[in-house]
């Protein structure tokens, strides 16, 4: 079996929104504070204004197994699916009396199917974020990952990526937590 990074096609949507389904009820499930219960996490419109971008922002990790079968690509190998995405983006992060000017580039969503976990579809991703970034002449690779999913945040010190800053939070006994109907303009 071989995993291929490629851009995002229109028709990968379905796939890609299966994945982003699975990961969004595994934040659900991890802060339900947060994050909402069903949906996904990327809409089929961020998705187009993903694909418009030139290049493209968004890639899919595909699985393939060396078959002789319909289906075959130039490799022969035959394509089975889409077994997870990447989404990136590119800034230039300004300077100020404390800080350097940077090129950030961030993996702001990535997801691999739970099947499909270990067998080389997340480390293809982000290496091919990584290579993304630096043909953007990004100095640094970013994302962000709650402290609950200890099994992303083993996989990415496993890459080689480290804790760079830590955003912290204080749980508030205000009473609103999870009213949808509160406005927010009203604090």
């Amino acid at each position: 079996m071989t995993v291929i990074v490629r851009p995002a096609r229109h028709e990968d949507y379905a796939a890609i929104a299966a994945v982003g389904a699975a990961l969004q009820a595994l934040h659900a499930a991890g802060r339900p504070d947060v994050f909402r219960s069903g949906g996904v996490p990327l809409s089929e419109r961020h998705f187009a204004a993903y694909l418009a971008d030139d290049p493209p922002a968004v890639y899919v990790a595909e699985r393939h197994d060396a078959e002789g079968a319909n289906g075959d690509d130039a490799r022969g190998d035959r394509a089975v699916g889409v077994v997870g995405y990447v989404l990136l983006s590119a800034y230039a992060e300004p300077s100020n009396a404390m800080m350097h000017r940077r090129m950030v580039a961030t993996v702001e969503q990535i997801g691999v199917l739970a099947t499909e976990r270990g067998q080389g579809a997340g480390r293809a991703l982000m290496a091919h974020a990584q290579a993304w970034a630096q043909e953007r002449g990004a100095d640094v690779l970013r994302l962000h990952v709650w402290e609950f999913n200890d099994h992303a945040r083993a996989f990415y010190a496993h890459i080689g990526m480290a804790t760079a800053s830590r955003f912290m939070e204080m749980p508030l006994s205000s009473g609103h937590g999870g009213d949808e109907s509160r406005d927010v303009r009203d604090v």
